[in-house]
């Protein structure tokens, strides 16, 4: 309790104390007083009342002050989710401590939520808001609040901070700022890696990313795409890849050697996700001119997870206009007959971990077979993605696959050589 709280219940203490017995002496010589004694003791306790009552005011003003600012200080050191202590806190608590005792060692454990980002946005932020509260209160069943200030939001691991680390945060936070830029700029070009059939004929492509960095060259999209997907940074990203696309696609119409060729889009769930997707794909179609039947969008499996019916549903929208879709990394992930059979499915994409080392693996043999078996009773087509040696390509079509795509048919390469390979053959 504040000390001014305590301060006014003192107060109304002594007051109430003095206005007793002065009702007490005013009732004892009531009967022995004259009239107007009476009129002036009666006066006496009125402003001994009303003094009373000003106490009791100025009391309950205090006490709400008090309230009010306690929340402050809530609102201004805890989150207001979690109630666990804020940023500021956090710095001000490890700065006191560090302070405190130089020769003390001090622990700071940050706990993460796996795909929190993803949770949030496919299910909403009201899921997202309860399972940050229900972590809060497991992290905070056995200790007080105040031993946990690490970000709720890595992998199943745990690491002791090294001065290396600083580095490597540092160099995150300039990649992330230089791709904001290049997002504004939209400083990314496209790679086409060839996909071909069992003669070996290039039927069609997959557009792939790239991203030349002013002072670092060319950045892998190993390196940019996860940050694109944890920062949102993947929807426009996304959706100019899907534009550039399609502008290809449009091109390669006026072309009589490409005008058959389709073309593979990569398409994450942040993007699939967006309550207007499918509207955006219609228009992107429209003002390219590219025709429908000619683009294919590779899903992954992870995108299953959350919503199947939304999935589906959307699929069906775009699959009346034409487009293809081919599930890719198939066996990698979230794997299930029952959304096979309900998704309106053009293509499996083997993954590559299933194809480097079939031609000395035969559990990897096994998983092709199955997979090639399962494209053939659900009427999809089957392509095998990471061939680079002839007796993986051999070994694969006897077991039934017919289409290909890796470095030992091509690699990505920029848009006119791409053309030229396709001219050629």
């Amino acid at each position: 309790m504040k000390s001014s709280t305590k301060k006014l219940w003192l107060s109304i203490l002594l007051w109430t104390s003095l206005v007793i017995a002065s009702l007490a002496y005013n009732f004892y010589s009531l009967a022995q007083s004259t009239k107007r004694q009476i009129e002036m003791g009666l006066t006496h306790l009125i402003v001994w009342f009303i003094g009373l009552l000003g106490f009791l005011f100025a009391w309950r003003h205090q006490l709400k002050l008090d309230v009010a600012h306690e929340n402050i200080r809530r609102l201004a050191l805890y989150d207001g989710l979690t109630g666990l202590p804020n940023r500021h806190l956090v710095n001000k608590t490890l700065n006191e401590q560090a302070n405190h005792d130089k020769n003390q060692t001090s622990g700071l454990i940050l706990f993460d939520i796996d795909n929190f980002k993803l949770w949030n946005d496919t299910l909403g932020h009201v899921f997202g808001d309860k399972l940050l509260q229900s972590v809060t209160k497991r992290l905070t069943a056995r200790y007080s609040k105040d031993h946990f200030i690490g970000r709720l939001s890595g992998k199943n691991t745990c690491r002791i901070f090294h001065a290396d680390m600083l580095a490597q945060v540092t160099a995150r936070t300039w990649l992330e700022k230089d791709l904001r830029t290049a997002v504004l700029d939209q400083a990314f070009f496209l790679f086409y890696q060839p996909q071909v059939d069992e003669y070996k004929n290039i039927i069609g492509a997959e557009a792939l990313i790239r991203w030349r960095h002013p002072k670092r060259g060319l950045i892998s999209p190993l390196d940019f795409l996860p940050m694109a997907e944890e920062t949102g940074l993947i929807l426009p990203i996304g959706q100019w890849v899907l534009t550039t696309a399609c502008q290809t696609l449009q091109l390669w119409q006026t072309k009589p050697l490409l005008s058959e060729l389709t073309l593979a889009v990569n398409v994450s769930a942040h993007q699939f996700y967006q309550a207007d997707f499918v509207d955006r794909v219609i228009e992107v179609l429209k003002t390219t001119q590219a025709p429908a039947n000619r683009l294919k969008l590779e899903l992954t499996e992870s995108l299953f997870v959350a919503n199947i019916d939304q999935v589906m549903q959307k699929m069906s929208e775009l699959k009346l206009l034409g487009i293809q879709f081919s599930l890719d990394d198939f066996g990698t992930g979230y794997s299930s007959l029952s959304y096979l059979k309900r998704l309106p499915l053009d293509q499996l994409k083997i993954d590559q971990s299933f194809v480097c080392d079939i031609s000395v693996n035969s559990n990897d043999v096994s998983i092709v077979k199955m997979i090639v078996a399962l494209s053939n009773e659900l009427n999809f087509n089957v392509i095998a993605e990471g061939v680079e040696r002839e007796e993986q390509q051999t070994l694969l079509a006897s077991l039934g696959c017919r289409f290909y795509q890796g470095y030992l048919f091509g690699r990505p390469q920029p848009l006119d050589e791409f053309e030229q390979s396709v001219c050629k053959q």
